[in-house]
């Protein structure tokens, strides 16, 4: 979590919630299952990796994919 905010993957999906209001804030596609979540230590950036060890870097606040 990065600032009271919980990073969640499902199938194909990540889902970022408000730890203290369990309010989804923003939920993205992800081509693939995500193996690993991680954020940036600013909170502002979610990593995402693939079992086949694709990263991928998003947007935290609207999901929009950064770079592969």
């Amino acid at each position: 979590s990065a600032g009271g905010v919980l990073a969640c993957g499902g199938d194909k999906a990540v889902v970022l919630s408000d730890l203290r209001t369990g309010k989804q804030l923003v939920r993205f596609p992800i081509p693939a299952r995500a193996a690993e979540i991680a954020f940036t230590p600013d909170g502002k950036t979610v990593v995402t990796a693939d079992p086949e060890t694709r990263v991928r870097v998003w947007d935290a606040a609207t999901g929009r994919l950064r770079h592969t």
